[in-house]
């Protein structure tokens, strides 16, 4: 029996967030969190039609690979959900590397990435986010991914107030990372001007990012 994943969309759009922001990139999202169906979900997710697996369309690992547009563009972010709650997900990894494209993987921070490292040096990198109180998810954080990660991927908190700045304020100082780190402000929550304001005050060596995406499409799904 082939391979199969519950895939909620595909599409091409400009990468909104992070250090590829304003990149185009062919986007494979997942349907399925295991934040969303243990937990009941991170207030801030912005995707909630693609929180369970039943949402999704099951589809075989050679579907999906041979629908990937081969000519353009050269990057594909692997999304959800969450890419790392599905078993097999290796394998997708593989058949996109053996296509010959740079993946990056967003997930939630709350799942083990040990055993995906071995991808970083094969054209795969790593979006984890660290979740905030703000989120109600922050007790599910495992801390120890930080230590994983690379230069080449990125570490992302999505802020929604003081409370949350200070405390990946604390994350960062107890647990330093070589990745690329960003302070999100969670959408409608946070004044951005107030967020860069604070980041310039206290010399942190973070970068700002904001979601471009809905800055040119508003809230909306295939973008």
């Amino acid at each position: 029996m082939s391979l199969e994943f519950p895939i909620s969309e595909r599409f091409t759009s400009f990468q909104g967030e992070g250090m590829n922001v304003g990149t185009p990139e062919y986007f494979i999202r997942l349907a399925g969190c295991n934040l969303a169906e243990k937990f009941g979900g991170c207030k801030w997710c912005d995707t909630p039609y693609s929180q369970h697996k039943n949402q999704g369309e099951l589809l075989g690992l050679e579907t999906i690979l041979k629908e990937v547009p081969r000519d353009y563009p050269g990057r594909i972010c692997v999304t959800g959900g969450e890419p790392l709650y599905h078993a097999g997900i290796s394998d997708l990894f593989d058949g996109l590397i053996g296509l010959g494209f740079l993946v990056s993987v967003e997930t939630n921070g709350s799942l083990p990435i040990a055993s995906c490292r071995k991808y970083v040096h094969a054209g795969v990198s790593f979006a984890m986010d660290l979740k905030c109180p703000g989120s109600g998810m922050a007790g599910h954080n495992l801390f120890e991914n930080i230590a994983l990660l690379r230069r080449g991927d990125q570490l992302k908190f999505i802020l929604a107030d003081r409370v949350d700045y200070e405390y990946a304020k604390r994350v960062l100082k107890k647990y330093p990372c070589t990745a690329s780190t960003f302070f999100q402000p969670a959408y409608h929550a946070l004044d951005p001007k107030e967020l860069a304001e604070w980041i310039l005050h206290d010399k942190l060596s973070v970068r700002l990012s904001l979601q471009q995406q809905k800055q040119i499409w508003g809230v909306r799904r295939g973008v």
